[in-house]
Formats: structure tokens, C-alpha cells, sequence
């Protein structure tokens, strides 16, 4: 027969209550919390002593009773190793405790109401309090700092407040230092005894304990104070860190890609990856807001640090008072009826500081708010709301970010204050094809490599999407010559149409540019295109030639317009291997005598014709000698792919939000365009080896990515022939009548958001991505169409961007997203750790084995090359030696 050990505990341990009963731990520290929890006066727990699940509650489980249930699983409740009784007793009567044996405080019980009772207890207490500040013996101890050792005789046996207190020196004073021996037991006092002890009082910024001098030795317990009360390592943690998940302090070589971790390095648990901040740190509480560093502290860590008084430093206990985002607002209370309210964060007014911080970071790092706060709400972590990090934002984080760039562009304006300016300019739009929103113009210091301006078009400010790049521009030259009074010498651009036209007709004084390398990319894709067409692919060879060519040519002529045409025309001739009489300007090539045979192309062929049209293309031959001789654009290239970083096109932004990432991309990018080349720890250069998607591993060389394909209007013949064509034809009679597959687009619209294609992944990531994409998907597809309060459906209005404003369609608001799966896949984690693999050593053999069934990685089945080969070998097309 068992018996609940609980005070007022009335369950049975019966089959069919669902109740579970459980034993009281043989850990000393954890039992004596059990009976404390008891709430009975001198209880020792026997062996048919239980407390029953209705103690607990279920965080103090292995599993989640309710998750269990809810799935209609078969579990046994099992308790954590370190979970504790947490539900309260209910309270019937008058609260009393005593300090018995080994000094903890524990409940007398309901039953002990008389005043005679109080009056006991308040004088136990005082004679406690006596006995461990005046009549503790001290043990003689070497060190002699601090306390001063004296006889038994010294104490006076009585003393009342009013008795005065003598020092007497005393020969061989020595210091003593340490703690109180404890009480053993609760003793009874002499009534003539009337002593009024008052507890040391501390001061609200510092509990430390006070110097006391005199002829009574009087020693108190040491608090650390409020803003440092953690705990030291035990010896044996520190001696034995083998198996902790402490951060590492050894330093990082850095981020090479030809790095390849060690068995020891796999199995060891230290997160090398993580560095560890200076030890023995000492907060800093006159940091601003700013600088300030952030800690993120688990609840139950929280009742260490709130457990004592801060005006006594006696017990207390904290309640958690609100909650106002990432900020907790306690209230503590000890036995002496002291209360004190504590914040985990400096608030301004009403805001806390710790919720602005959080807003500002999150745009500041090029982060998507929705993410981070779904990150937040997986950690159980308290934070902002959506709606109020969209107010932060719009009302502080971004005109600050938007103040910030005009500082600075103000700043590197003025120092070119009437100068001659060497400057390119590209754009950007936020979606490909001709239903853009916004169009971004950049305009950088080819010489310094600054960007100085940046001009945020929106579409309905111009008459289509394809203007906004030549506003930008305009805007932005009208801002630098107009307001700032800057020269423009030269503008490197690409060959936009509008742009030439532009220049031509309105900047006459300016001297226009082209850029290589859109030149370049132009060429190699119209000769791409020509090769892949019937007895062409002869085409194919010289393609990468032709555009090494044209790199030549606009470094190797300088300012001479007819001499760089004179050598493009010369590569019509040196494809038929004719390598003289070019022309009066450059007459033969320049090349040493060609001794490997080539695949020369014959003149008057097929591949040689569609050749020759693309090279002497008449639009071509215009901008040749325009080609920009030192100066490119490579540079904007750069700060577009940082721009996706900030604002995905994927995701779409209000003006001022998108004003204010293009100005911290702006920033950003100011601030790190200068960064040298790292180095090894020997002084060598480092360099990253990377092998190109479409040079199969053949190749390790970087080839740029190709522009998305633009549709103007479509003739009629073109369009009847799409619709008749013979293939379509075929397969209309099989159009699906009923069952579609839009569902399978919305799961990968979602998949997008869970493995973005601009980022890599292995493939173990990337299973497990998608793993957990489709259990998301399955658990929420089914969810209904939300409701207002009255009962009625909910709807969001939407404009489509294509429209552009002239249409607005209605779609219905589903509810809110459920992430059941995250619960139980962090039930799975645990369990891995805590159970299955304890260690990184074991995991790592299990993951060794389950990866057994992926393929291959792709570089295995790659042509082998050494790095310091490709370093050696590595030249800029722009390097003049």
C-alpha cells in the first residue's frame, strides 16, 4: 500500500484514474526538495511514500501527455531525471516555517494556527539568528585577514539592546573568514533573554556583506549581489569537460571551403564553431543600449536568480508579474513582506529597449521578419509581435537607416565638391520581365569604388516598368551636377537603349562608356544561341575566344575608337586562319605563329556566316569603339547580389522599407568594398576553389549567370504556331478534368521558403528540409477559413503587381499556422541526445550509417585539380603584367 506524501493529497493509486505514482529520488538535493514540496512538519518520506502526476506538471515529463493524447498514442508517463513537484498544494490555513537541522525552511502546516505557535516560532527564529551571528564557534584557520578569534569567556551569556558593547584587545588576534557552523537543532530560549536582532541591511545597488568590528565576531552568509548571482562550477565539471556542450575559445583559421574535419574534431563536443567571450566578465551596467550585450536566460534559471531578497537577503519568491515581448517584469516577495519589482530590460517610457533592438537588428542583418519571429516562437522564446515590429520599423528602425545614408552620402559628395568624377551606373529591379515595382539606379566612384547615390523609382511614376532605369539615371545626375556641384567626366553604363539616346541627345559634354562586360555577355549569348542551331555547333569553340577578344581589346587601345574596331573586325579573318591584311590600323595579329591545329572555320559556311552577322552586327560595330578602356561595372554587379540580400525579390516591401534596405545595402557595402586579401596564418594569400554547375566538374572557373529571358509582342504566325503545335495537340485530349496539381505548386512555393535556391545545401540538410516542408504542408493544408468575433468569414484584398492597381481580387484568410511537428521534432531531438546518442562520438556513427544510402557527393566523380595549380595560374583580364 502507498500513500501520497503531498499535504491534503486524496488520490489513490488505482488502476483506471490515470494517475501515476512515483518514488522520491535517492538524490539528497532533489529528495529534499520533494519533502519540502510535502509542506509537513518533521516529515521523512518512508519507503511506501509516493507523490502522484497531479504534483506535476507536464514540462516535468519526458513526454507531453496532451500531444500523446491528442494523437491517440500509447505512452507511459516517465519523469525527467531532474523534475521536480510543481504544482502548488493547496494553502487552508496559516502559513508557518522553521529552520530545522540542516538549515532549510519548511512548512509547519495548517494545524499550527494558536498564537502561542507564533510566538514559538518567532522566538526559535531569534535565537537562530543569535546563535549563527554571535555564538557560532570559529576553528582556528591561518589566514589572518579579516574576523578576530576570542575566547568563550569574551561572549556575554545575556544582553539586552541597551548593553554596551567594549572592544578588548586581545594577544595573538588572528582573522577569520570562515562560513558559520550549522545549526543542529532548535533550542529552546531563556525568557529572561529579550534580544531584538535586526537583519543587515543592504543598499539596493550593492549586497555585499559589511566589516564588523568590535569584541563580538560576527559572521554572515555571503550573497553575490542581484545583477551576479550564478553559481561556480562544481571541480568535478571543471575537471571532467569531455562530455560538455561549452563553446569553445580556440580561435578559427577561418572559412575555407577545402577544410575537412577529423574524426577527433567530429566526435569532440566542444563547438569549435562558437567563440568563447573573455572570462570572469564584469557587467557592465553604463553601457548603452547599443552596446550592451543580450543573454538569453531559460525560465528555469530565473528562481536562481530572483530566490533572494535584495533589502534583507532572505528567501523569496518570484512570480512573473507581465511579459511586454523579449522583457519579463517580476515580483518578488520574501518573509519579511519586502517587495521588489525587477526588469530584464531598460525600457524608454513604456518601451523597452531590448523589443526596439530586436526590430532594428532584424532589418539590420537582411533578415525576414516573418522568419526571425517564427525562429523566436520554435525557441519558446518571448518576443514582439509581427505587428509590433512593422510599427518599430516604420516609426524608428528605418528612418534611422534612411538618416544614416544621408550622412554618409553627404559626407562623400562634399569631398568632391567641384571635381571631375569618373562614375558607372546600373540598375536593378525588384522582379524580371516588365512587371517590376521598384527600379533601383546605382551610381558608384569607378575610382574609389563608393557608391554616392542611389535613386528608388517606383513603376507609376513613369509610363512602364522599362523607364524607371533611365529616371533613376536622370534623377541621379540631376542630384550630383544640380545640388552638389559635381563634374561628371566619364559614365560607364550598359547598353541600354533609352540610356545612349539619352547621353547622346542631353550630355553631350559627358563621354559615354560601355561597359566590357555586358558587352561581353551580350556577344557569348547571341553566339550561344547561333551554335545551338542546325550545323552550327562548330560555333562553340570560339565563343570563349571571341570574348577573351573582346576584353583585349578594350584594355590593350586605350581612348583610340577605330583602333579598337579595326581589331574586333580582324576576328572574322582569324576564325578562317587568315592572320594578315586586316586592315591599314592593325594589319596582322599580334599572336606568336599558330602551331596547334584548330577547328578554323571555313569561309563561306554556314556556321562562319552566322558567325560573321553576329561580330559585324551593325548595332554592334556602333558601340565597339566606346568600349571602356580601364574603368567597369563589375563593382554594381557586386552590389546587386548584395541588394538580394536585403530585398529578395521573392518578397515584397512598402517604399520606405525598401528605401531603407537600399541604404543600409549602401552602407553596407561602403564600408566593405576596400577589405584586403585574407591571409594563412604563414602570410599566404587565400583563395576558394569552386566548380561551375555547368561545366560538369570539367572546369573549375566561374561563369556568370545569364539574365532572364524578356518577350516582347508576338506575331500572328508565331502564336498559331505555338497553339497548333503538334505536341500540344497530342496531349490536350489528356487535360485532367477534375484533380490538378496546384496543390503540388503551393508545396513548393513552401519549399522555397525552407530551401531557397540561392542558397546550397548537402544533401542530409536538404532531406531534412524537405522532410520537414511536407510535414508543415500536411499539417496546416487543411486549415479552415478564419472568422471574425460576429461569426463572419474573413477576407485579404490584394492588388496583383501585373495589374498594376487597375484590379483587386479578394482571397480568403485561412487560420493561424499550427506547428504541432516542431513540438514533437524538439521531443525527437532531445530524446536523440538525451537516450539514444549521449555523445557527439556515437551520433556521429549512426549519422555515418544512415548516410551510407545518399549518394555520392558530386566533387567525387569531378576532374581532380590542385589549388595552388589555379592560384598560380590565376589572372585578372584587367591585370596589365
Amino acid at each position: 500500500m502507498v500513500y501520497g506524501a503531498a499535504y491534503g493529497c486524496n488520490n489513490e493509486a488505482k488502476k483506471g484514474t490515470g494517475i501515476s505514482f512515483f518514488r522520491f529520488p535517492a538524490d539528497v538535493q532533489l529528495r529534499k526538495a520533494w519533502t519540502h514540496y510535502c509542506r509537513r512538519w518533521n516529515f521523512v518520506p518512508g519507503p511506501n511514500h509516493r507523490l502522484f502526476s497531479a504534483h506535476f506538471s507536464k514540462q516535468s515529463f519526458t513526454k507531453d501527455p496532451d500531444l500523446m493524447l491528442q494523437f491517440n498514442m500509447t505512452y507511459k508517463l516517465t519523469l525527467r531525471p531532474d523534475a521536480k513537484p510543481d504544482v502548488p498544494v493547496p494553502d487552508t490555513g496559516i502559513k508557518m516555517m522553521a529552520e530545522i537541522d540542516d538549515g532549510e525552511m519548511y512548512y509547519m502546516g495548517p494545524n499550527y494556527t494558536g498564537k502561542w505557535v507564533i510566538a514559538y516560532c518567532k522566538i526559535q527564529i531569534l535565537q537562530i539568528a543569535f546563535d549563527s551571528h554571535v555564538r557560532a564557534p570559529t576553528p582556528e584557520k591561518k589566514d589572518t585577514a579579516t574576523s578576530v578569534q576570542l575566547d568563550d569567556t569574551d561572549v556575554p551569556t545575556t544582553c539586552t539592546p541597551n548593553d554596551p558593547v567594549e572592544v578588548i584587545p586581545q594577544p595573538n588576534m588572528t582573522v577569520e573568514t570562515s562560513p558559520p557552523k550549522p545549526i543542529t537543532s532548535i533550542r529552546m530560549v531563556n525568557k529572561k533573554l529579550q534580544v531584538k536582532l535586526q537583519p543587515q541591511r543592504r543598499t539596493r545597488g550593492h549586497q555585499t556583506d559589511s566589516k564588523i568590528t568590535g569584541v563580538m565576531t560576527v559572521q554572515t552568509k555571503t550573497f553575490s549581489t542581484v545583477a551576479t548571482q550564478t553559481d561556480e562550477p562544481s571541480p568535478k565539471e571543471a575537471e571532467n569537460p569531455s562530455d560538455s556542450d561549452d563553446d569553445s575559445a580556440e580561435p578559427e583559421d577561418g572559412d575555407d571551403s577545402d577544410y575537412n574535419p577529423t574524426d577527433d574534431e567530429i566526435s569532440s563536443d566542444d563547438d569549435d564553431s562558437d567563440t568563447e567571450s573573455e572570462m570572469n566578465y564584469k557587467l557592465n551596467s553604463k553601457a548603452t543600449q547599443a552596446e550592451e550585450k543580450q543573454f538569453m536566460v531559460s525560465e528555469s534559471a530565473l528562481p536562481e536568480l530572483l530566490c533572494v531578497c535584495r533589502y534583507c537577503s532572505g528567501e523569496a519568491v518570484a512570480l512573473i508579474k507581465n511579459t511586454r515581448g523579449s522583457m519579463v517584469v517580476t515580483s518578488t516577495v520574501c518573509l519579511n513582506g519586502h517587495v521588489s519589482i525587477w526588469k530584464s530590460q531598460s525600457c524608454h517610457n513604456t518601451l523597452s529597449w531590448g523589443n526596439l533592438m530586436t526590430a532594428t537588428a532584424i532589418l539590420y542583418s537582411w533578415s525576414n521578419s516573418s522568419k526571425v519571429l517564427q525562429m523566436f516562437q520554435h525557441l519558446n522564446m518571448q518576443t514582439i509581435s509581427s505587428r509590433t515590429y512593422n510599427r518599430l520599423q516604420t516609426l524608428y528602425v528605418s528612418p534611422s537607416a534612411s538618416m544614416a545614408w544621408d550622412a554618409e552620402q553627404t559626407a562623400l559628395l562634399t569631398d568632391l565638391y567641384d571635381k571631375e568624377v569618373i562614375i558607372g551606373g546600373d540598375a536593378r529591379c525588384d522582379s524580371p520581365g516588365y512587371s517590376a515595382k521598384y527600379g533601383s539606379y546605382t551610381i558608384m566612384d569607378l575610382e574609389t569604388s563608393k557608391i554616392l547615390d542611389f535613386q528608388l523609382v517606383q513603376c507609376n511614376e513613369v509610363k512602364g516598368s522599362a523607364r524607371m532605369e533611365l529616371e533613376g539615371l536622370k534623377r541621379s545626375i540631376i542630384y550630383q551636377e544640380g545640388m552638389m556641384h559635381i563634374k561628371i567626366k566619364d559614365l560607364v553604363t550598359d547598353r541600354h537603349f533609352s540610356i545612349k539616346k539619352f547621353m547622346r541627345a542631353e550630355q553631350g559634354t559627358t563621354n559615354h562608356l560601355f561597359d566590357v562586360w555586358h558587352v561581353a555577355k551580350g556577344i557569348s549569348k547571341k553566339l550561344e544561341a547561333a551554335a545551338k542551331k542546325s550545323g552550327s555547333k562548330d560555333i562553340r569553340p570560339w565563343i570563349k575566344s571571341i570574348v577573351n577578344h573582346i576584353y583585349w581589346i578594350s584594355s590593350s587601345c586605350g581612348t583610340n575608337g577605330d583602333l579598337k574596331l579595326a581589331k574586333w573586325r580582324s576576328i572574322v579573318n582569324h576564325i578562317s586562319n587568315k592572320h594578315e591584311n586586316h586592315s591599314i590600323l592593325y594589319p596582322r595579329c599580334e599572336h606568336q605563329p599558330v602551331t596547334v591545329d584548330r577547328q578554323w572555320l571555313s569561309d563561306g559556311s554556314v556556321p562562319y556566316k552566322r558567325l560573321k552577322d553576329i561580330v559585324e552586327s551593325r548595332y554592334l560595330l556602333v558601340d565597339v569603339p566606346k568600349l571602356s578602356p580601364v574603368y567597369q561595372t563589375y563593382s554594381l554587379e557586386v552590389i546587386h547580389s548584395l541588394v538580394n540580400h536585403f530585398c529578395p525579390k521573392s518578397t515584397h516591401f512598402f517604399y520606405p522599407t525598401m528605401l531603407a534596405r537600399l541604404s543600409i545595402a549602401a552602407l553596407h557595402y561602403n564600408e566593405n568594398n576596400g577589405r584586403q586579401q585574407a591571409k594563412t596564418k604563414t602570410g599566404e594569400q587565400r583563395f576558394s576553389m569552386c566548380y561551375p554547375k555547368a561545366k560538369k566538374g570539367t572546369e573549375a572557373v566561374v561563369k556568370p549567370k545569364k539574365t532572364a529571358t524578356t518577350f516582347g509582342s508576338v506575331p500572328y504566325k508565331r502564336l498559331k504556331d505555338i497553339v497548333e503545335s503538334r505536341y500540344l495537340l497530342v496531349d490536350v485530349p489528356k487535360l485532367s478534368p477534375v484533380y490538378q496539381t496546384y496543390s503540388l505548386e503551393v508545396f513548393h512555393s513552401l519549399v522555397n521558403h525552407f530551401c531557397p535556391k540561392s542558397t546550397h545545401f548537402f544533401y542530409p540538410t536538404m532531406l531534412a528540409r524537405l522532410s520537414i516542408a511536407a510535414l508543415h504542408y500536411n499539417e496546416n493544408n487543411g486549415r479552415q477559413q478564419a472568422k471574425t468575433k460576429t461569426g463572419e468569414q474573413r477576407f485579404s484584398m490584394c492588388y496583383p503587381k501585373a495589374k498594376k492597381g487597375t484590379e483587386a481580387v479578394v482571397k480568403p484568410k485561412k487560420t493561424a499556422t499550427t506547428f504541432v511537428y516542431v513540438t514533437l521534432m524538439k521531443q525527437a531531438v532531445e530524446e536523440r541526445r538525451r537516450e539514444e546518442f549521449t555523445s557527439y562520438t556515437s551520433a556521429t556513427g549512426d549519422v555515418r550509417v544512415y548516410n551510407n544510402h545518399h549518394p555520392d557527393h558530386m566533387t567525387s566523380t569531378f576532374t581532380p585539380f590542385r589549388k595552388i595549380d589555379l592560384i598560380q595560374r590565376h589572372r585578372s583580364r584587367f591585370q596589365r603584367q
